[in-house]
């Protein structure tokens, strides 16, 4: 019973420490408007686990251009990236055709 306890009390504090870090991360950015971060910052109080989505709209693109999963892939063409037309649809230097 006391060990449920304490790890309730744990969570819970890591938790409210988790929101309270990301609560001034997102007051002081200079990214979204005012009703924008009180809506996240009553998100964050009111659902468990939202810290993490306001934290990933907290975090910089262009912070790791080294080609990394989620860098822009038009970012730093001079290392390496060669594809003329960065569209989604863009499928081979035949723009996409297939052949048998």
């Amino acid at each position: 019973m006391a060990l449920a306890v304490v790890l309730i009390a744990g969570s819970v504090t890591c938790l409210a420490t988790a929101n309270a870090l990301t609560t001034r991360k997102l007051w002081r950015s200079s990214l979204f408007e005012h009703p924008q971060k009180v809506a996240q910052t009553i998100l964050m109080w009111l659902a468990p686990g939202a810290f993490l989505f306001v934290g990933y709209l907290l975090r910089d693109p262009l912070a790791n251009p080294s080609g990394a999963i989620d860098a822009d892939p038009t970012v730093n063409r001079e290392r390496g990236y060669y594809e003329d037309n960065p569209s989604l649809f863009n499928q081979g230097p035949d723009g996409g055709g297939h052949h048998l």
